[in-house]
Parts: structure tokens; sequence; C-alpha cells
């Protein structure tokens, strides 16, 4: 809860006691509101983003620089948002406009970050994965070379970091700096145009949900599959061999190996006899 919401908290207590205090001062409250407004987390997050804005519309060269807002990817499985995209012959910028205030504390590895701000303290997830995710869906619905893309998230508003971040990582003052400090030619013309076509045109489709599952099935251990039935030959006709359990009264539950093609071989073996296939 910020300063905004304290101020209207103790002005509907203050009516609850004084009920005829309102109507007295009833010009003072648009003052008092603004007042409150202005010292509230969501007002500087607000001034942070315009702030953004400004500074890649007067920044960068409109002959260099292409900003493009709000794009949608729809992958297999989910809707893929991006604030801003920056399409530039430097490399494509994905950037992410995070409103997270107070101290913030993190890095690359961890799974979630914490936000501390006067009255309390709460986590949130690792902004650089949810990018990354952001970069991989923008790769593959372009079928661009991950190298020509650059992860860009902006902390606007009351915060402030107090652990070391990455160059990527910043706030509306270092915004341009970081974009501007890759100076390597990526794309040629006809490259940046065709991507911002594209962006234009919308219908962005990424298969990100069929390259998370391959990586997936790579990644499954051997301890992990389930063990398979073992296979063995039959030392007489070398056809494939069945494992059965012995049903008789003198002899049930024992197991034995029978020729799969019994009816014409008829061979039958201990399970510790036969060879593997």
């Amino acid at each position: 809860m910020d300063r905004g919401h304290d101020f209207f908290l103790s002005l509907f207590v203050a009516h609850m006691i004084y009920p005829h205090l309102l109507p007295t001062l009833g010009w003072l409250l648009p003052i008092l509101f603004i007042a409150a407004w202005f010292k509230s987390a969501s007002f500087k997050a607000f001034i942070g983003e315009i702030i953004v804005n400004l500074a890649a519309t007067y920044c960068l060269s409109e002959d260099d620089y292409h900003r493009i807002s709000n794009i949608s990817i729809t992958s297999e499985d989910d809707l893929i948002q991006i604030d801003q995209i920056i399409v530039s012959r430097y490399g494509i910028f994905v950037v992410e406009i995070n409103k997270v205030q107070g101290w913030i504390f993190g890095n690359a590895h961890q799974q979630t970050w914490t936000q501390q701000t006067e009255k309390n303290t709460q986590q949130f997830p690792n902004p650089l994965q949810h990018n990354y995710k952001q970069c991989k869906a923008l790769e593959s619905a372009l079928a661009l070379d991950p190298g020509k893309l650059f992860s860009v998230i902006v902390f606007v508003g009351d915060s402030k970091f107090k652990t070391e971040m990455p160059e990527n990582i910043t706030d509306e003052r270092g915004y341009m700096l970081y974009i501007k400090s890759k100076g390597t030619i990526l794309l040629t013309e006809t490259a940046v145009k065709q991507v911002i076509r594209q962006l234009a045109d919308g219908g962005l489709k990424s298969s990100i949900k069929s390259q998370r599952k391959s990586v997936r099935e790579l990644m499954v251990t051997k301890q992990e599959r389930p063990e398979s039935a073992p296979v063995k030959a039959c030392p007489k006709c070398g056809r494939k061999m069945i494992l059965h359990t012995a049903e008789k009264a003198s002899e049930a539950g024992h197991q034995f190996w029978g020729c799969s093609d019994f009816s014409k071989c008829g061979s039958v073996a201990a399970v510790n006899e036969a060879s593997l296939i």
C-alpha cells in the first residue's frame, strides 16, 4: 500500500469521526488528492514510463532506430507480450518495463528476486527469465539469429538496485546508454525493413513450446526412464523369446523363457539361459 492509499484511508477515518469535516473542506480535496498522487509509487512509475518513451523518441535517431510498442506473439501454449521492441542495424532490443518499487535485490541465477519497501518485503519472479522467454519467442517467430537480439529490462519509478546487476538491467537514466553501447552493425537495411514489416503486420507465431519439449526430452536421464523388459534370443531359431510365469501348482510363480514362435519352434529356457539380442 503506497502513500496515496494511506491518505485516503486516513481521510475515511476522519470522516467517520468528524462527519461534518468533509463538506467544510470540500474545496481542498482536489488539491490533497493531487498532492497525495504526486507522492505515490504509482505516480512515480507512471512518470518513469513516460521518461522511457520520451528517451526512445528524442535520444534515438529515427533513421537508425525504429520503436514498436505492445507486441504480441502467440505460441502453442501461451500469449507472449512485449512492451517495446527497438529495431536497428545494431541489433533488435527486446525491452521489458518493470514497475517494481523499493530496494531491489537479485542476480541472474536466482529464480526470484526481493523487493523491499518501507512497509514490507516480498518476492517477485526474476525478470531476466521472463525477458529471455520473450527474446526466444521473437527469435522463433522472426527466424532470427539469437546473436542479433538484446535483452533490456528497465525499472521505472521509485526503485533502487541494492545488488550488482547485469548491464542490460537498468533504470530510465541508463536505458539509452545501454542501447547506444551496441555499435557493431548486425543487420542490413533490408533485414531491418523486413523485421519492421513483420512486426507491423502482426500475427506473429512462435514454436517455443515444441522447442522446450525437445529440450526436456533430451534432458531426461537414464534413471528417469522406466526400465524396459529384458529381451532374449531363442537359442534354437533366433527369434525373440517371451518371459512367462508358470501357473501350475508345483512350479507356480517360477519364470521361464518361451520362444515367440513356440507353436513351430517349441523352445523354452530357464531365465538364466539364452543370449541377449
